[in-house]
């Protein structure tokens, strides 16, 4: 009973935390296409200087995306430690991957909240596109394509043993792989200044939707299989 009453705890956290990283995912590319600009990137950062505002709402909102999927992916990993699936060396490894994950992600979101808005605020603009996300050879944007390559090597670590399950977890296994495949591929673009690989980032992003979305419906699937257990055992 200790056990169930825990995994209903984890499953009620994994539901609420699943909801608030998918709504997190929906919004940012909102705000993304809202204050992503054409030109040059003096003529961008003219046009960021008239929707400073927005622009910094957009990174606040991308900040929450690396803590939420982290805790997302962590509190799944305790429910399968608690069916014997996973082991809590899986979950050491993976957390820690994942933590370098959100320190990477967070230096270039909030660089942009604090640093980058302040240099545009002050119309520093020869110092600016050293800071700018969009800037593709900025060092906060290779900071958070260098932080995707963790976090997929995170979710490799947890999704190569649920390759082996059935059902929904193998659903999901299929999706941490193909979003982190895509994620490293996109870095390798990075490197070797190939764009056609570095697109892969956005394809990436759809799939780490898609793990959202699926990890949720676990989470809803085993409550519903607890409360018809209960009802049978009643």
């Amino acid at each position: 009973m200790m056990q169930q009453n825990r995994k209903i705890k984890y499953l009620n956290l994994l539901h609420i935390a699943s909801v608030s990283l998918i709504a997190v995912l929906v919004c940012w590319p909102i705000f993304m296409a809202l204050t992503t600009f054409d030109g040059t990137t003096q003529q961008q950062l003219l046009l960021i200087s008239d929707n400073l505002i927005l622009y910094v709402i957009n990174f606040v909102v991308a900040s929450f995306i690396s803590p939420l999927f982290t805790f997302v992916l962590v509190v799944f990993v305790l429910i399968l430690i608690s069916e014997k699936i996973l082991n809590k060396t899986i979950l050491i490894v993976a957390t820690c991957l994942l933590l370098v994950y959100v320190v990477l992600s967070s230096i270039s979101y909030l660089s942009q909240v604090f640093v980058f808005s302040s240099l545009i605020s002050q119309q520093e603009f020869t110092h600016a596109p050293f800071y700018y996300f969009n800037n593709h050879l900025s060092v906060v944007f290779i900071i958070n394509q260098l932080g995707y390559v963790f976090f997929a090597s995170g979710v490799i670590v947890v999704g190569y043993k649920l390759l082996f399950q059935k059902g929904i977890l193998k659903s999901i296994a299929i999706i941490m792989f193909l979003s982190a495949i895509l994620s490293i591929l996109a870095f390798i673009g990075l490197l070797i200044n190939q764009p056609f690989l570095q697109m892969f980032s956005v394809v990436s992003g759809l799939f780490a939707l898609g793990l959202a979305i699926t990890i949720l419906l676990y989470s809803m699937q085993q409550k519903n299989l607890i409360k018809k257990r209960v009802r049978t055992q009643s």
